[in-house]
């Protein structure tokens, strides 16, 4: 996608844990009718198969089952990267202080006891994925401020340096290495033709961009004029980009499966290149794009 533009966010998931099939498509069907996702498991061992394989938004787990009861169930979800994260309301016929507690101790966030109440089963999962929303966005929030002050640190660097009177090159390869940490990227080049510069950062067993010609690593021929209007490109999945097919197989040939290419721009013309390049799709956050692109008005300064 060009300029990734976010897509309405799908609906939450929920993985169901039960033994008791009849119930377990009660549950299915009672979330699906508040407009959830569902997937379900019969067991414990399924249940963390499919929790690593989906990683759902809440999990509502049995508390009896046979082979591995959900306190085993929900003590081993804990292990998982998201497992302490992850809501998981435990449903259990047990309401005695010592097995609320138990529950509790293993990593549920909340109970609910059988026979199941239905409108009170709608409110108790409507409100934890609400509060693990808003923590999700608190984390967001601070890990957009710990981004801001790590580019901030880079530009105050580069800064620096480049008003000082040292050799530039050096110091641009600086700057790229200490990007490459920013953006836990493959690959970053820089580009700048007509001063005979390429400099590149590549982690290792991953082939060079250098034998390539300025044009076809910028893709000029199909996003000159994008580039023009000051704007980036971004890729985020190889597989679903507008890219042409001479364009995919630069990309694949290059191991790469998204990439922002930020143009380095002179009197109207696209003067150089610093690209970023991951072996893997992802999502390009828009303060990485912002700042990236900074950066290469930046760099195309200290060139003049």
């Amino acid at each position: 996608m060009v300029d990734s533009i976010a897509s309405s966010s799908p609906a939450p998931l929920i993985l169901i844990v039960d033994d008791d099939n009849s119930l377990r498509t009660l549950l299915r069907l009672a979330m699906q009718g508040e407009g959830y996702r569902t997937d379900d498991a019969t067991n414990g061992q399924e249940a963390l198969a499919k929790f690593e394989r989906l990683q759902p938004d809440i999990v509502l787990l049995d508390a009896m089952m046979p082979e591995m009861d959900g306190f085993t169930c929900c003590q081993k979800l804990q292990g998982f990267s998201r497992g302490t994260t992850t809501p998981i309301l435990m449903i259990t016929f047990l309401d005695d202080q010592e097995s609320v507690d138990q529950a509790f101790a293993a990593g549920a966030t909340d109970y609910i006891t059988k026979p199941i109440h239905w409108g009170v089963l709608s409110q108790r999962v409507r409100r934890l994925l609400q509060s693990q929303r808003a923590l999700d966005t608190a984390k967001e929030a601070q890990e957009q401020l710990r981004k801001q002050q790590i580019w901030e640190t880079l530009f105050q660097d580069t800064l620096q340096q480049f008003s000082q009177a040292r050799a530039l090159f050096p110091l641009l390869q600086s700057t790229l290495n200490y990007l490459q940490t920013i953006l836990q990227s493959s690959r970053i080049v820089l580009s700048y033709p007509d001063q005979s510069l390429f400099l590149e950062v590549v982690v290792p067993m991953m082939a060079s961009a250098r034998n390539l010609a300025f044009a076809d690593l910028a893709f000029l021929s199909s996003y000159e004029n994008y580039y023009l209007t000051g704007q980036i490109l971004r890729l985020d999945h190889l597989a679903t980009s507008p890219l042409a097919t001479s364009e995919m197989a630069i990309l694949n040939a290059l191991n790469c499966q998204a990439l922002m290419n930020a143009p380095l721009l002179k009197n109207g013309q696209v003067v150089g290149l610093l690209a970023v390049h991951s072996q893997s799709p992802r999502s390009w956050d828009s303060l990485d794009a912002q700042q990236l692109a900074m950066l290469a008005n930046l760099i195309e300064i200290a060139l003049r």
